[in-house]
């Protein structure tokens, strides 16, 4: 099987998954997806930062998300970070985690409850799941744009330390 038919076959059932979840699934059952998927979230970015005990800083997340998709409440960010910050203060004792990498992992950290927070409170307006899944899909447009425009008449390459596949026509195509 080629590449790209493995990836639009990928990307049917992916599309078909979300879209039924953002349109057809039941409020609760939306909100306990939207809360499995930020931990997992989480637990990657955890597991790219490298701060070690990933088990309790995302066991201290779990609540925190949960109250961000359930209850719209992104205070309980604070009281994450803090947490966060008496774990990696007792981490730091053994001088096993660099202070850069807790900071990144806690800048992606809120930035992600913001955007579950955004689709939280969205999907619960009228025409909020719509607005959602219209995103996606001007989303998923615009990469495989980038995507098919890019591999076959890609030449000049947009930034070949960071992503060697990436062209400048790719880049036009998706914008």
């Amino acid at each position: 099987m080629s590449e790209l038919a493995l990836r639009v076959i990928t990307a049917v059932v992916l599309v078909a998954a979300v879209l039924v979840w953002y349109l057809c699934l039941p409020e609760s059952w939306y909100a306990g997806v939207l809360v499995a998927a930020s931990l997992l979230a989480i637990h990657e970015l955890l597991r790219l930062s490298r701060l070690g005990y990933e088990p309790v800083y995302l066991l201290l997340a779990a609540p925190i998300m949960a109250g961000v998709v359930y209850v719209f409440a992104l205070a309980g960010l604070v009281f994450l970070l803090l947490a966060w910050f008496a774990v990696f203060v007792w981490a730091s004792r053994r001088g096993e985690v660099s202070f850069a990498s807790f900071l990144g992992a806690c800048w992606m950290a809120a930035w992600l409850a913001v955007f579950v927070w955004s689709l939280a409170v969205a999907h619960v307006r009228a025409d909020g799941a719509h607005l959602i899944a219209a995103v996606c899909l001007g989303v998923w447009s615009s990469d495989i744009a980038a995507y098919c425009v890019g591999r076959t008449w890609g030449k000049h390459r947009l930034c070949p330390s960071i992503s060697p596949g990436k062209t400048i026509e790719g880049l036009i195509a998706g914008l």
